[in-house]
Formats: C-alpha cells, structure tokens, sequence
C-alpha cells in the first residue's frame, strides 16, 4: 500500500513540474495556430483508383478551441448511401513522439 501512495505522489509532483509547453492552450501551441488555415468550408474532389467525387468538409473550433472539429457529408451515389462523419483533431505535444491525434465515426 505505502509504495502505491509513494507512486502517486511521483506522479502527482510530475505533473505539476511539467514543462510550459504541456500546460499551456491547444489552441496557444505554434501547431494549432498552424492548423487554422483549415477553419471554414471546403469543397473537395477526390480520386481513388476508379473511385471518384464531391464532398463538403467543414473545419471549426470546438470544446473551447481545444481541439478543430472537422465534419464531412459524401451525397449519395447510384450503389452507395450518404456518408456524414465528424472527428476531432488536436496536437499532442505531450508524448514522446509529439503528433497529431484523431478521432470520430462515420455513417
């Protein structure tokens, strides 16, 4: 028990001695601030192989501009359904390899 209590003290103390960089706003790091060229409305073609078309995708700020919020709508085609998705996006300087993270679903 008392070693338990001892590691979470360590890591309780490394958490508030943690650099600058991993305390301060997502949307303050030099990443994020990069990555608002994306805010607003895209209209998008694509090709892949023999696969091919339109779709909408639109970038905004989200849980406080913590993270870009990026929603995208495929219209229907003759063989497949409508797609909508939604993902969320942020930098994560705070692991060793410093990178991109996202996540979200898809219809």
């Amino acid at each position: 028990m008392r070693r338990s209590a001892v590691g979470l003290l360590a890591a309780g103390l490394s958490w508030l001695t943690a650099p600058a960089y991993t305390q301060m706003r997502a949307s303050d790091q030099p990443e994020m601030q990069a990555a608002q060229f994306l805010l607003g409305t895209w209209s998008c073609k694509h090709t892949v192989g023999d696969f091919a078309g339109t779709y909408t995708t639109i970038y905004e700020s989200s849980l406080g501009d913590l993270w870009l919020k990026q929603t995208y709508d495929f219209p229907a085609t003759s063989d497949q359904p409508a797609v909508h998705a939604e993902y969320f996006l942020e930098y994560d300087p705070r692991s060793p390899v410093q990178h991109w993270v996202r996540f979200g679903a898809h219809s």
